[in-house]
């Protein structure tokens, strides 16, 4: 995994990226008329893929309310208990689920705790050692449950740079869309300054509008790279 190349992009991606894209969103939205929005004829991927989030926190939702607040409660503290016994081989990720808040805890375990019973078990039969005379089941479900745990810290240690590529792979897809062209234009921009542009600002200046354009791609392709 190429992770170098991308460390100085990622705070001018996240920066300019999410505030230039967000921006031009909401203009969108806000210039678009109620007659334009038909829901048979422009459901897209990403209407799916919300609907499908929704409908996935609409189950989460579900669940909290069926454990109930209090028990949530308890969860939380037997959790951290939990982690605390059975992460000493993985101390970065003991470390960070210990500084996580409660109301994170909670997000967590409730996550947890509805794949673990997709997965035909409860969270709560290692929270309570209900599985003591079971050493093999114990060892086994033990295992599932910090994968799972190792694998929501690693997802968040990757956030910045995920979304540094996927900010990338929306540009590369289509450069020359009005809202790209302005966040293609600003990251240029920045790129030069800190001297990682791949042509000079008096030859850019001096090019066609077409021209500019396939420099900053081309830039901004070359430093991804």
């Amino acid at each position: 995994m190429h992770i170098l190349p991308w460390v100085f992009l990622i705070a001018l991606l996240i920066g300019l990226g999410i505030v230039l894209k967000r921006a031009w969103l909401a203009r969108e939205a806000e210039a678009a008329t109620p007659e334009a929005s038909d829901p048979a004829s422009t459901e897209t991927p990403k209407d799916f893929a919300a609907q499908m989030k929704g409908l996935f926190q609409e189950r989460l939702q579900g669940l909290q309310r069926a454990w109930g607040r209090e028990d949530q409660a308890d969860t939380v503290a037997r959790f951290r208990e939990w982690a605390a016994k059975n992460f000493t081989a993985n101390p970065e990720v003991r470390q960070w689920l210990a500084a996580l808040t409660d109301d994170q805890i909670t997000a967590l375990t409730t996550h947890l705790r509805a794949f673990c019973h997709d997965m035909g078990f409860e969270l709560t039969w290692l929270l309570d050692r209900r599985l003591t005379q079971n050493k093999g089941l114990t060892q086994g479900l033990t295992q599932i449950v910090t994968l799972y745990s190792c694998a929501s810290y690693e997802a968040v240690m990757l956030q910045e740079e995920v979304e540094s590529f996927r900010i990338y792979h929306e540009y590369i897809q289509n450069p020359q869309s009005r809202a790209n062209r302005e966040l293609g234009e600003h990251l240029f921009g920045k790129l030069v300054e800190q001297g990682k542009g791949t042509v000079s600002i008096s030859a850019h200046l001096s090019a066609s509008p077409r021209k500019r354009q396939q420099q900053i791609v081309e830039t901004i392709q070359h430093v991804a790279v």
